[in-house]
């Protein structure tokens, strides 16, 4: 669980693939964790299954946020205003992707 937290998020910007793999081993390294608790094993399963549905709901919030970024991204280039590097790559590079359906979220749960 430590690699994945120390990998940079750069690394996952580089290509969907390579992004949608470090989500996939996080998914499994959370499922281990579940695993290996030995009391309350019915408890973090029923949490796991709260977190995950929550992550579900969640994405039409974040496809608003997101076009909300890309919004004030576009104005603020009219205004001369700079934002750091990485932000600048996420928003420029990935924004457009995301909110053109290029990028498929993760679905936990069917609805």
């Amino acid at each position: 669980m430590e690699i994945l937290e120390l990998t940079t998020y750069l690394e996952g910007l580089k290509s969907q693939t390579h992004f949608d793999d470090m989500r996939s081993n996080y998914i499994r390294e959370l499922a281990k964790a579940i695993g290996l608790r030995h009391k309350g094993v019915i408890a973090s399963s029923q949490r796991f299954y709260q977190l995950t549905k929550l992550m579900d709901s969640m994405h039409e919030l974040v496809k608003q946020l997101h076009l909300y970024c890309l919004n004030t991204f576009l104005q603020s280039r009219s205004l001369s205003v700079e934002f750091p590097e990485m932000m600048s790559e996420v928003i420029s590079d990935q924004l457009p992707k995301i909110l053109a359906g290029m990028v498929k979220p993760i679905i936990f749960h069917k609805k």
